[in-house]
């Protein structure tokens, strides 16, 4: 009975959207967040927590959970319509939806972007990308296009990235080239869902469903870009996310496949359940964030340490804001 005992929780685990005895101990069996407390959770605070230590030296993990007062299917929308682009403090200047068969229209937006001194930077970064060595990420094959003003050069580059992600997913994108080699954002994706085991295995039929452990997926992504700040200067982001959903439960993922400067990659994983405060409905959501940066690469101790809590401060940040938005989502 006793071996059996053990092999329930495994079991569970195994079957999608299975229903643990409660969603705190179904969190507590693939997170690294312990203790998570409803009530303390009820007030407003996020817990956050590093993730397992992966291999890589570029590779970072961090993980979350939090309360939102909506009923789960509301969470879901809000989390599945929510963008930063509302919030001036988290720096987000630009956010664009791409259609399915994406358009260059879907990009106009880049036209206007602000005048501030991040996009500023971007703009003469773009002017002077060397084809040979590009100074923002990309393949040398785009930083020969040969018209380099900001608007047109960056429309099109991420038009095209659009279209080959549309015709085959993240396995589509070219690869970054530049001092750090070749890198392929596919890879980098999927060598950092082999480090979590846990959560590799608990969202196995997701991830598989999303295309994100290689192969093909089912479900329909929805695709954005960003312009952002980056350390004072400016960056692109393209961007797409997943939904899956029953009655108990919902999963979700986002995953920014490209970026011009910061990172390579950068997935961020949703599981929701609906819960009660009281008498009143609402929703609890872990969120796993696994991210793969150069910048990490000869980081060690303290500095890495650091770079550990820099990032759980920007989350915590970004789900305040998004609890915020909940009050007027009902």
């Amino acid at each position: 009975m006793k071996t059996f005992s053990l092999l329930i929780p495994l079991l569970l685990a195994s079957l999608p959207f299975a229903k643990a005895a409660d969603p705190v101990s179904e969190m507590a069996s693939f997170s690294s967040i312990e203790g998570a407390d409803l009530s303390k959770l009820a007030k407003g605070e996020p817990i956050t927590a590093k993730g397992p230590k992966m291999d890589s030296n570029r590779f970072l993990g961090i993980q979350a959970c939090y309360i939102v007062n909506l009923p789960l299917q509301k969470a879901v929308e809000l989390h599945k319509q929510w963008t930063p682009t509302s919030h001036k403090e988290l720096k987000v200047y630009l956010h664009g939806d791409i259609s399915s068969k994406p358009s260059l229209n879907d990009f106009r937006q880049i036209a206007t972007a602000p005048g501030n001194g991040a996009v500023h930077s971007l703009m003469e970064a773009t002017a002077k990308l060397d084809p040979e060595k590009p100074a923002l990420q990309m393949s040398k094959a785009e930083a020969h296009a040969s018209d380099k003003s900001f608007a047109p050069f960056w429309t099109n580059l991420l038009y095209q990235r659009s279209v080959a992600f549309a015709s085959g997913g993240i396995a589509k994108q070219p690869p970054y080239e530049g001092d750090g080699g070749s890198v392929r954002a596919s890879s980098e994706i999927q060598d950092l869902l082999s480090q979590q085991s846990k959560i590799k295995a608990h969202f196995k039929d997701f991830l598989s469903d999303a295309g994100l452990l290689g192969g093909g997926g089912k479900l329909p992504p929805s695709l954005y870009y960003e312009l952002f700040d980056e350390e004072k200067k400016g960056a692109f982001l393209l961007g797409a996310s997943y939904a899956k959903q029953s009655a108990d439960t919902a999963q979700l993922a986002d995953v920014q496949f490209y970026a011009t400067d910061g990172f390579y990659a950068l997935v961020t994983i949703y599981q929701l359940w609906p819960i009660k405060i009281g008498s009143e409905q609402a929703t609890l959501v872990w969120r796993g964030d696994l991210i793969s940066s150069e910048s990490f690469a000869d980081l060690h101790g303290v500095e890495l340490e650091s770079s550990h809590g820099f990032m759980m401060r920007e989350t915590r940040k970004n789900i305040s804001f998004v609890q915020k938005d909940a009050a007027g989502f009902r």
